[in-house]
């Protein structure tokens, strides 16, 4: 239904709240601390500090 993007932002959202945090990515990610660091500030264009379906969508746009 909703792609790559919505399967991964459901893998990501470990509370269900609709939103992904720093936190929850670094759980699922422990090893990659750029995930919950530049590329995550990166996605989150609202800055308020979460991940929304929207904003998780943008990955693979991102350019290094």
């Amino acid at each position: 239904r909703d792609g790559i993007a919505g399967a991964l932002f459901r893998r990501l959202d470990a509370n269900g709240d609709g939103k992904v945090t720093k936190e929850e990515v670094r759980k699922r990610w422990p090893s990659n601390p750029s995930a919950a660091g530049p590329t995550f500030d990166r996605l989150d264009r609202d800055g308020n500090g979460t991940l929304d379906k929207n904003e998780l969508s943008k990955l693979q746009n991102l350019r290094r």
